[in-house]
């Protein structure tokens, strides 16, 4: 029985490399990365934070830029890459900007509300840079700071939504290379 387990093995590997498929991939990210509650953590959104449940208020930092460098996908484990793009350029200099968004059923209006950035104890207002409607069912409220991305090192960002209603994050300018492994035990297209 002994010499009948190299070949299952090889059998099982078999198997498993037409049935699997892992991937990788480098990316070079920079972003506003936040720390606080996201009040719908069961949605998956990506770069989205939700700063009230209902009704549900989105927020998208402005800060945000991403490149791949390289990915790869192959059954059982991914080749390496070797053709890779050149990374954005830095987006640090870049106007600090965040958006909020709102379905148009929703009876709020969020031009008025009071943001501040607090940086080493200096707090910064935003202030509204423009409000727009999007494909008739949201409407996004564009708010800009005389900040810089890269400038916003352990902030506190504080949006006040009422006077009893104050959402509170921890921000932080961050660049760099990011890679991410996945395996996945079916094909997935």
């Amino acid at each position: 029985m002994p010499r009948f387990l190299p070949i299952l093995a090889v059998l099982f590997l078999i198997v498993l490399s037409m049935t699997s498929c892992a991937f990788y991939e480098k990316s070079y990210v920079s972003r506003i990365v936040l720390e606080g509650k996201n009040y719908l953590p069961e949605l998956y959104d990506e770069g989205v934070f939700y700063i009230n449940a209902e009704p549900a208020i989105r927020m998208r930092m402005g800060c945000f830029a991403s490149t791949q460098l390289g990915a790869t996908m192959f059954p059982l484990i991914p080749l390496p890459i070797f053709v890779e793009a050149e990374p954005h350029a830095s987006i640090a200099a870049e106007q600090f900007s965040l958006m909020l968004s709102h379905r148009l059923t929703d009876e709020v209006d969020l031009s008025g509300l009071q943001i501040d950035l607090d940086i080493s104890g200096r707090v910064r207002p935003l202030r509204l840079a423009h409000a727009e409607v999007e494909n008739q069912y949201r409407r996004n409220y564009e708010y800009v700071s005389e900040l810089r991305c890269g400038e916003s090192e352990d902030g506190v960002l504080r949006i006040r939504l009422s006077p009893d209603k104050v959402r509170v994050y921890n921000v932080q300018f961050k660049e760099g290379v990011e890679r991410e492994f996945a395996f996945h035990s079916s094909f997935v297209t």
